[in-house]
């Protein structure tokens, strides 16, 4: 189903890929490796932005109870993961109000 397809993507990503996500992100080349791969799921209602923002914030205090300096990658991914899903409803927001720009 859409929905198992949906965390199947969230969980490969909190729980592997999303380490590399700040680093690949903007390269044509990495960023299908490393990005969340959830898009189609919040347009379509298959996933939730809540859901999303949870999962993600589980993963940033999991991994600040790690061991200084054994967090590898995930603090500044989880960062950028989340500043983006703001982006996203923020440019939403207003493609919502002002629909003929």
């Amino acid at each position: 189903s859409a929905w198992g397809k949906a965390l199947a993507a969230l969980g490969s990503f909190v729980l592997e890929r999303g380490e590399g996500y700040s680093a690949s992100i903007s390269s044509p080349s990495s960023a299908w490796g490393n990005c969340t791969r959830v898009s189609p799921y919040l347009t379509f209602g298959h996933l939730s932005l809540r859901q999303l923002w949870h999962a993600l914030g589980a993963k940033q205090v999991e991994v600040r109870s790690l061991p200084k300096g054994t967090a590898g990658g995930w603090p500044r991914s989880l960062s950028a993961a989340k500043a983006r899903l703001k982006w996203r409803s923020h440019f939403t927001q207003k493609l919502e109000d002002a629909p003929e720009m």
